[in-house]
Parts: structure tokens; C-alpha cells; sequence
């Protein structure tokens, strides 16, 4: 994850506003299909879309009756994802490939919940060097933020309402697995090198 310490997002959703979902993916693939995500974003009411979709996928998002808030079909530069991203309720990564996707630990770091598909090792699949705080924050991570069927929009949906009601306990809980998982990740590099003939020197 980034280094240094998480922040919270700055923005605070007013009662009546609409709620905010941030959508970013890598491109048209079956890997990182959007539709089951823009299905769950419609069973919600009232919700601005943000990030980048192809024409395809943006067409569809328009047909379930959509609003495009911020929508683009190409990439944007890392100083504007990295506002769109801390800018949103909630954002959406629910992939079929991830091993360890960057994008839904960027979010976390803003402080905006981001949900993930069952493919990822993150959370309760990571080995932990100590157990206590750390490994209880990452099952709560697991149970609000990992999609078990990543091509289930009653699902995500309901894990969308479910991120934003329990925003705070998300970030206190990335707040303490972050560092752990950084040390691990430190400590694993360190030693494979001083296994490796010739790197650790």
C-alpha cells in the first residue's frame, strides 16, 4: 500500500445528496467486466458515476438509466484519479484476475471504501507477521470490502450500502492493517533476497 499514513476523505455526503460511486476500469476485458457493477450501481437510488468506462459500457450505464457524473473512456493522469478517487462514497474494483490490485489500496488510503472481487490475496488472505489487531482488521476489511461473486450485482450492492454505512470502521481498520501488511511486504523482500545467491549483497 501507499506509505506514510492513511487519510480520511475530505468529503462528507449531505442527506439528500446523491451518493457517490466511483467506477475505474483498465480497460474493456472480460477480466475487469464493468456490467455486473453498473448492474449493482442501478439497484441503488439516486447515484453519480464517476471513472473511466469504454463507449460500450458507457452506453449500457446510460440504458440502466445512469447519471455520468465525471465519465471517461480513457485514463486520467494520476494527480486527477487520485481526486476522483477521494471524491467518492465508494469505489468499485470488482475484477475477476487481481491478485494484489493498487488501485482499491490508493482508495483506501483517500479513505473511500473500495470493494473487490474473491481473486485478490488481500485482507484475511494475507499472511500477517503478527496476529491481535492486525489480523482483526483484515477480516473486517474481508467481510465489508470482498465480493465472494464477482459477477453478482444483488451482491455488490448491497456491500455498496453496507462500505458506506460502515465508512469510519473501514478506515480505522485499513488504518491499522496497512502498516502490518507494509512490514510483512518489507520483511518478505528482505528475505528472499538474503536467500538468493548474489542479491542480498
Amino acid at each position: 500500500p501507499p506509505e506514510g499514513t492513511p487519510k480520511r476523505a475530505a468529503g462528507v455526503r449531505e442527506a439528500d445528496a446523491p451518493l457517490r460511486v466511483g467506477l475505474f476500469s483498465a480497460g474493456p476485458s472480460w477480466r475487469k467486466n464493468p456490467y455486473a457493477m453498473l448492474a449493482a450501481v442501478a439497484r441503488l437510488e439516486q447515484v453519480a458515476l464517476t471513472g473511466v468506462l469504454d463507449a460500450a459500457a458507457q452506453a449500457h450505464a446510460r440504458a440502466l438509466g445512469l447519471a455520468l457524473a465525471h465519465v471517461r473512456s480513457d485514463r486520467f493522469d494520476a494527480a486527477t484519479l487520485a481526486t476522483r478517487l477521494g471524491a467518492q462514497d465508494c469505489n468499485l474494483y470488482v475484477t475477476l484476475s487481481e491478485c494484489s490490485p493498487l488501485l482499491p489500496l490508493e482508495s483506501l488510503h483517500l479513505g473511500v471504501p473500495c470493494l473487490i472481487g474473491a481473486s485478490s490475496h488481500l485482507f484475511a488472505g494475507t499472511p500477517l507477521l503478527d496476529a491481535g489487531a492486525a489480523t482483526e482488521a483484515a477480516a473486517l476489511l474481508d467481510a465489508r470490502l470482498v465480493i465472494a461473486r464477482a459477477d453478482d450485482p444483488r451482491a455488490i450492492s448491497e456491500a455498496i450500502r453496507g462500505a458506506v454505512d460502515d465508512r469510519a470502521a473501514i478506515a480505522d481498520a485499513y488504518s491499522v492493517w496497512a502498516p502490518a501488511y507494509a512490514a510483512h511486504a518489507r520483511d518478505s523482500i528482505a528475505g528472499f533476497l538474503s536467500d538468493a545467491p548474489g542479491l542480498g549483497a
